[in-house]
């Protein structure tokens, strides 16, 4: 049997999922996550620490998993509510580096080894912070196409007042001043990608 586990990067590194991945993390062993869907997940698996029960898994969305050698898949789970997006909690990143400040600063890296950003002269603007942080605005794509790697379906876009908290804490704390949008599909709504650009302008970023 393969045994593998790909739980979202973005659900584990907030406060409220990771939580509940560390309190069930040893149970994760022959399949990987396909969707949003992972507190359903984590109902199933509470029940039982030491084994899969895999009647009770087929009736999760959004899973991938190896039953006598052949791979199941049980269909796309529920896709998350925008206001569900969570960004990186940098606080609690910290909290597990045991004071390593130089650690921390893999999550951020200074403007000037950007080529685009020292070739545009407002980098350079009196007052602005020095450093660069990868953000996310939106999930998902409004295309179709049958190769995507996407685990779950739809197109999402994060909560403006926690995207103004973000920018504000990575401001204070950690001398954001520029940001690299991460998005797999970045201005696909029109009117939101307005309010976005208000934003950043509001931080100078």
């Amino acid at each position: 049997m393969s045994c593998f586990a790909l739980i979202k990067p973005h659900l584990t590194a907030s406060n409220s999922a990771r939580k509940k991945a560390i309190a069930s993390f040893s149970v994760f062993k022959s399949f990987t996550m396909l969707s949003n869907d992972v507190f359903n997940l984590f109902s199933v698996l509470k029940e039982k620490r030491n084994q899969l029960d895999y009647e009770k898994l087929s009736e999760v969305k959004g899973l991938a998993y190896m039953q006598d050698s052949k791979l199941k898949f049980t269909g796309y789970g529920e896709t998350l509510k925008g206001c569900n997006l969570n960004f990186p909690d940098f606080d609690w990143l910290k909290s597990g580096l045991n004071g390593d400040e130089k650690a921390l600063k893999n999550y951020f890296r200074p403007f000037d080894k950007v080529e685009e950003l020292i070739m545009d002269e407002r980098s350079f603007r009196k007052g602005q912070k020095p450093m660069v942080v990868n953000v996310f605005t939106s999930k998902g794509c409004v295309a179709k196409c049958t190769f995507c790697q996407r685990g779950s379906l739809g197109y999402l876009t994060y909560d403006l007042g926690k995207m103004e908290e973000h920018l504000k804490h990575c401001r204070d704390n950690y001398d954001i001043g520029f940001l690299t949008i991460t998005d797999e599909n970045f201005g696909s709504n029109k009117k939101y990608t307005y309010q976005l650009a208000e934003l950043f302008n509001k931080y100078n970023m």
